[in-house]
């Protein structure tokens, strides 16, 4: 089984994850380190801040980088015959992409915008095959509670509300794209930590039960908020 979150920075991803793997049907499930951690480390970027620095290739390579990745310890685990859960998910990678670089479009040069159109096809096709095989895509929407300081992502509440909205849009898109309805989309929109955790428990038990009677029938989870067509 393959759960994944999305969500802007902030809104719960963390807590609920580690909340879930505390359980007992969670301690069957491996996760993943973050690949923007990571990368960004690797590249001597100390904050999301300093993507800005990057020059237009060197942007895309840098996301290239992370996405790829984040698919490979996702397919190394998957691979294994582990289940996998994730704080992270294609939906972000595509959304957070399309923030950075619509930040510089109004000074983007003619090779810039078609390096960034071929780079952005890319990572549309890889989401669409990816989501796929994704069980729970968890979306976790912002302005529930005020996110706790964290010195590498960017705090700016404007900003995190542009994530917001883009990171719905797409999920609506990719809810047409992949299954209408039926594309397994659960918004967690509580307050509460356990809550959603018992929410989250509850959807992956359903899963694996159906699973287990070699049932044909997916789930139907409900689609976050306005996402109905």
């Amino acid at each position: 089984m393959l759960i994944q979150f999305c969500g802007s920075g902030g809104t719960g991803k963390t807590t609920t994850k580690d909340g879930f793997m505390a359980s007992e049907v969670g301690q069957t499930f491996k996760t993943i380190p973050s690949s923007a951690r990571a990368v960004s480390e690797e590249w001597g970027l100390k904050t999301e801040d300093d993507q800005e620095n990057l020059a237009v290739t060197e942007f895309l390579d840098f996301q290239k980088a992370i996405t790829t990745r984040f698919l490979g310890d996702i397919a190394a685990l998957r691979s294994a015959g582990e289940n996998v859960i994730t704080e992270r998910s294609m939906i972000d990678h595509v959304g957070y992409t399309v923030l950075k670089w619509a930040k510089r479009s109004a000074s983007l040069t003619c090779e810039e915008e078609n390096a960034v159109m071929v780079f952005q096809k890319w990572m549309e096709d890889t989401a669409v095959g990816q989501l796929r095989n994704v069980d729970i895509l968890a979306f976790f929407p912002a302005g529930v509670f005020l996110p706790p300081p964290d010195h590498f992502r960017t705090n700016r509440e404007t900003e995190r509300r542009a994530v917001d909205a883009i990171f719905r849009g797409l999920c609506w898109k990719y809810q047409q794209v992949i299954g209408g309805q039926n594309f397994p989309v659960a918004t967690m929109n509580v307050t509460n930590p356990q809550v959603r955790i018992h929410h989250l428990v509850s959807l992956a038990e359903r899963m694996i039960e159906d699973a287990s009677e070699n049932t044909n029938t997916a789930a139907v989870l409900p689609p976050p908020e306005g996402f109905q067509s």
